[in-house]
């Protein structure tokens, strides 16, 4: 079975809701040979092209996830030396890693293009507490972690393990809460892709096996986000990352569905900011 180690995915933010301007040089490495493949997505890519750069797929509107055979150890911190921290990632065969430039997420999938895992942030800490975002990239099969902090001493990485069954999910643990549609939020599509809530994806997680998760209220947000700005903000995209994840953590416990809804939430997110046509701005 082939290693493939995907490498940045650069995403191009133009606009509202969805600015996520299209995958654009997506690079992906064979380990095996070191060739690499260079891909462009369009600005318009719909959701299924976008899954498939990210090396998934959809099935009923959701990324499904693998068994529990196809689970890795990886590891939820990483030790730094002059404030870098690297991973060799050629000791897991079969699998592809895919790193979203714009969002930071790692996807890790298998040859089926099931979900296995996804790490959502990574963050360094120095020796007296202090946190700050790496900066992530993805080259010659190694993820190598930055700081601008050279007294970064280790680095956090959230893991969200897919291959855990639903049914061991615990029901006990915290659980955020839900981001619900604004009370002041006009909806009617009518009237553009600033009021119809997210744009040219689904308004929700599909889950197959209980309640879906609510994507309008963070949606909504975003619209009124921009059309407040007036552009397509980079800040009210982050936001919108941020709150669909919410909403995932918010409707689900910790397990296959949880990243599931993780995973496609990213996918959908890229899609949502990618379709508008607004100028750009912080």
């Amino acid at each position: 079975m082939k290693r493939k180690i995907m490498a940045t995915l650069g995403l191009a933010f133009t606009c509202p809701l969805a600015l996520l301007a299209g995958l654009t040089s997506a690079q992906t490495a064979v380990a095996d040979t070191g060739f690499s493949h260079i891909t462009t997505v369009s600005e318009t890519s719909s959701v299924n092209e976008r899954a498939e750069a990210l090396g998934l797929k959809l099935e009923g509107g959701a990324v499904p996830t693998a068994s529990k055979s196809y689970s890795l150890k990886f590891p939820n911190s990483l030790t730094a030396i002059n404030g870098i921290a690297q991973l060799d990632l050629s000791r897991w065969e079969g699998y592809t890693f895919a790193l979203d430039d714009a969002t930071q997420w790692l996807y890790i999938s298998n040859s089926h293009r099931e979900l296995v895992g996804l790490v959502t942030e990574f963050y360094g800490s120095t020796i007296d507490g202090e946190v700050s975002p790496a900066k992530v990239i993805l080259e010659n099969n190694m993820l190598r972690l930055s700081s601008e902090s050279d007294n970064v001493v280790k680095y956090r990485l959230d893991y969200f393990d897919a291959t855990v069954p639903s049914s061991t999910e615990s029901a006990g643990q915290w659980r955020a809460s839900l981001i619900k549609v604004p009370s002041n939020y006009v909806y009617n599509p009518k009237l553009g892709s600033l009021h119809d809530y997210c744009t040219k994806s689904p308004d929700e997680f599909p889950n197959p096996f209980g309640p879906n998760a609510d994507f309008r209220g963070p949606c909504a947000i975003h619209d009124m986000c921009y059309e407040r700005k007036g552009c397509a903000s980079k800040a009210c995209d982050a936001a919108l990352l941020v709150n669909l994840g919410n909403n995932c953590i918010a409707t689900y416990s910790k397990g296959a569905t949880q990243s599931s809804c993780m995973a496609t939430a990213g996918v959908y997110y890229s899609t949502v900011t990618a379709v508008h046509v607004f100028s750009s701005c912080p």
